[in-house]
């Protein structure tokens, strides 16, 4: 269901939603036309991406864009007027500003509350659906209270660990993990529904959108929803396609498979390391809460990793180095273990830049 043009601003004053956000949204429409106006589709918003692997960018979208991509995940999902939904993300950032939006225009009812209040805010409203970020998993998982009313929890943001999804699985929590950006207008892949037969890096290709790859294997995003480019920068395209710095394949039953970020794999004694290989090995131990590598110079091996990792406790350098030995081959052994205490609830992403200074 989509609302029409009067419907839907008529239904976002009505919500209990931050008064900014109302705000927002109202410069973006017109009153009293029945239809999406040009004047909408020409209104600029501007997100600026989290910068995990490098320096912030600002991404410039228009109400076309985002429609496009409100509409692609609302055909995708069969979202109505009856999907309830919660949203606990800040709406500066494109995965919250969507939440709200695909929400808003399904016509179905949207409370905001605060990452802090998750779970009380859970129990007391009984939404369908909900949009978090994988640190705020831990949240639900400990808790002892059910949640069985909520029909889709949305996951994306950020690299979804083996364990957080074993968890979830077990507990029953509806996961539907997605596959977006600030550039492709928040989701463009996500499991069909919940506990479906894919892997968790496994993706469907949501309507509308044109997804391919390149030679490289670079996942690059078609028109429709996408971007219009960075502000103060121009936009690169391959033939009308935008390539991303995610890496990619496609199974034998056209399903996208997530490899990785190509921008983060490196080089060390002769051989491509790919830092998620790593990270996802580490999940073999129990006790790290999450993990990344970071690549700096070495002089035997042109480049070796650094391992951040945040836990409950410290782990021992002995038994990092037993484990490296068991699942790791020379190459990929981090040659620096840097603790970083327990990780923040709430947190999207790991800000690789940041600890890139820290080397």
């Amino acid at each position: 269901m989509l609302l029409n043009f009067k419907e839907l601003r008529q239904h976002i004053l009505a919500q209990p939603i931050p008064e900014k956000l109302k705000n927002e949204l109202d410069k973006m429409l017109t009153s009293g036309s029945f239809e999406l106006k040009e004047n909408f589709f020409k209104s600029y918003k501007n997100f600026t991406t989290t910068g995990s692997s490098s320096k912030p960018k600002t991404v410039v979208h228009t109400g076309k864009t985002l429609y496009e991509s409100a509409v692609s995940s609302i055909e995708f999902f069969n979202l109505t007027e009856d999907d309830k939904t919660l949203v606990c993300l800040s709406f500066e950032r494109m995965g919250g500003w969507m939440a709200y939006f695909r929400a808003l225009l399904s016509g179905s009812e949207v409370i905001s509350c605060h990452p802090h209040n998750l779970v009380e805010s859970l129990l007391e409203n009984k939404p369908k659906i909900i949009s978090l970020v994988p640190s705020q998993l831990p949240l639900l998982l400990e808790s002892e209270e059910d949640f069985s009313f909520l029909r889709f929890i949305f996951v994306g943001g950020a690299e979804l660990s083996t364990s957080l999804w074993e968890r979830s699985l077990s507990k029953k929590l509806p996961l539907i993990p997605c596959l977006g950006s600030s550039e492709s207008g928040a989701m463009y892949a996500a499991h069909p529904c919940p506990f479906s037969e894919l892997k968790k890096n496994e993706y469907k290709i949501m309507p509308r959108r044109e997804v391919k790859l390149s030679p490289a294997g670079l996942i690059q995003l078609g028109k429709y929803g996408r971007f219009l480019g960075y502000k103060n920068g121009e936009l690169s395209l391959e033939g009308n396609l935008f390539s991303s710095q995610d890496l990619g394949e496609f199974t034998n039953t056209n399903t996208l498979r997530f490899l990785g970020r190509n921008d983060l794999v490196f080089i060390s004694g002769g051989i491509n390391v790919n830092p998620l290989h790593i990270e996802s090995v580490l999940e073999k131990l129990n006790k790290v809460e999450r993990a990344t590598i970071i690549p700096y110079s070495d002089e035997k091996w042109g480049h070796v990793g650094a391992l951040f990792y945040w836990a409950q406790e410290k782990i021992s350098q002995e038994e990092f180095k037993n484990f490296f030995e068991r699942y790791l081959e020379p190459q990929e052994r981090p040659k620096r273990i840097i603790y970083q205490g327990e990780f923040p609830a709430g947190q999207e992403k790991i800000n690789r830049s940041l600890l890139k200074k820290k080397l």
